[in-house]
């Protein structure tokens, strides 16, 4: 069981930021995460603010090099937060400090 003061948004900028993007290009997904108790919502929408990021990702790039230097931040984010001897490393992004939330 998550501990309900555990589950929040480190930065007060982020969880508007992840709200803001979901509820603009993921409406269908922004509608769904309202119905959420307040200590998971924050986990859905960091993680579909995250896919929204992904998603933008070729659209935002002007050239392909470009789109896999995106891809190669993300891929490092998600393994850096995956590996167990960063444990005491400060959380940089919504979904870093939402997953390590998350009980194995």
């Amino acid at each position: 069981m998550l501990h309900p003061f555990r589950i929040r948004f480190v930065n007060a900028k982020t969880k508007p930021y992840c709200l803001s993007i979901v509820q603009k290009y993921d409406y269908e997904n922004y509608l769904c995460s309202l119905l959420l108790p307040g200590s998971r919502r924050n986990f859905a929408l960091a993680l579909r603010a995250f896919n929204v990021e992904l998603a933008q990702i070729c659209d935002r790039s002007e050239n392909l090099a470009q789109a896999k230097y995106r891809f190669q931040f993300w891929r490092e984010i998600i393994e850096h937060l995956f590996d167990s001897s960063n444990d005491s490393s400060p959380h940089h992004t919504p979904l870093e400090r939402e997953l390590k939330e998350v009980p194995s």
